[in-house]
């Protein structure tokens, strides 16, 4: 029996939900195989330095290209896919049919589910088609307004907070496979979710409390310094409790001791910076002042602009300002809010 490893980006709605396509994909093209969903997460360096790529057939969805010439599947939407950037030679010299990558998709889930079905004739069953418009509204934050981000009113929206929190692979694997089965609306409803969901809604309501307590309104920018707080990021929430805002800055401390800024522009996530031994106090200073300057100069080295009304690709431009930190960008991506333009974080 064949087994397919299938690496994807761990605690992500869309990481989940590409792998759970994926999964009905391949078990379509090879019948009887076995896929074994694998998380991957972020870090500085290698991500794959400590992960066995050793299935008979192995795939990566939602997460940066390896040059492990075992990963013979691969499909991506993100900016900062390629690092170092230097890859991006490797994957152009390789690519084929098994491999696909559009920075402009709202979703990896999108990504996957048009190019399966152009190039192996494979149509997703409608719980997943919805499954991939789902993933297009959550990754990218395509939200009319932060309110309705923020309600969980939707089985996705309230999954992806779920998907989130539960940091545990057993539950993962046995989501993605749900996933691959089943409408979300079965898998929202599920006792096994619910187990985890329902507490997770009550700690959200009373971290709400605390996030409207802890924010610090300067100009545009509202300031959160979490470190030692046990409350994590208010992602979108922040432009809930502060609509006035319109950028939001983090501060987060890891287990490792590695200090970590949240940074968001237009009520969207645009990037996780990780600094090494900050001057926590000097960085909030400076990550402020780049974000007041003309164009925002949040990343330390490039800066991409994407106007959304246009439908112009992002380009890269640079040098910027150096913060004089180590730094890694693991995401890129801009809003949904007009009017105008958008800033992206790209890694250098």
């Amino acid at each position: 029996m064949t087994v397919c490893k299938v690496f994807f980006h761990d605690a992500c709605f869309d990481g989940t939900a590409s792998a759970a396509l994926f999964t009905a994909f391949y078990r379509d093209l090879r019948p009887g195989a076995e896929v074994v969903p694998v998380g991957v997460s972020h870090r500085l360096g290698d991500a794959f330095a400590s992960v066995a790529i050793d299935g008979d057939d192995n795939a990566c969805v939602d997460f940066r290209y390896s040059p492990h010439p075992a990963m013979r599947w691969w499909f991506d939407h993100h900016a900062t896919a390629f690092q170092p950037p230097e890859l991006r030679t490797h994957f152009e010299g390789r690519v084929d049919e098994h491999m696909a990558f559009d920075p402009t998709a709202p979703s990896c889930a999108g990504v996957v589910t048009r190019t399966v079905a152009a190039r192996f004739g494979w149509e997703a069953p409608p719980h997943l088609r919805a499954l991939t418009a789902a993933a297009d509204i959550v990754d990218a934050a395509a939200y009319p307004d932060a309110r309705t981000a923020c309600a969980l009113e939707t089985p996705a929206a309230r999954l992806s907070v779920w998907v989130a929190t539960v940091r545990d692979a057993a539950l993962s694997r046995r989501y993605i496979a749900a996933l691959a089965e089943q409408p979300l609306e079965e898998i929202d409803a599920a006792s096994w979710v619910r187990a985890e969901l329902d507490p997770i809604l009550a700690r959200r309501a009373a971290d709400r409390a605390r996030w409207r307590a802890l924010g610090e309104v300067r100009d545009e920018v509202v300031l959160f310094d979490l470190v030692g707080r046990g409350v994590g990021s208010p992602g979108l929430t922040a432009y809930d409790l502060f609509p006035t805002c319109t950028y939001t800055l983090s501060l987060l401390a890891t287990e490792s001791a590695v200090m970590r800024a949240r940074v968001g522009f237009c009520a969207s996530k645009l990037s996780t910076v990780r600094y090494q031994r900050p001057a926590r106090s000097g960085f909030c200073e400076a990550a402020l002042t780049m974000m007041n300057s003309s164009p925002p100069a949040l990343a330390p080295r490039y800066w991409a602009w994407s106007n959304r009304h246009s439908g112009s690709r992002p380009t890269l431009a640079g040098p910027q300002p150096e913060i004089g930190l180590p730094w890694r960008s693991s995401r890129s991506r801009s809003g949904n809010w007009p009017p105008g333009v958008a800033f992206s974080a790209l890694r250098s």
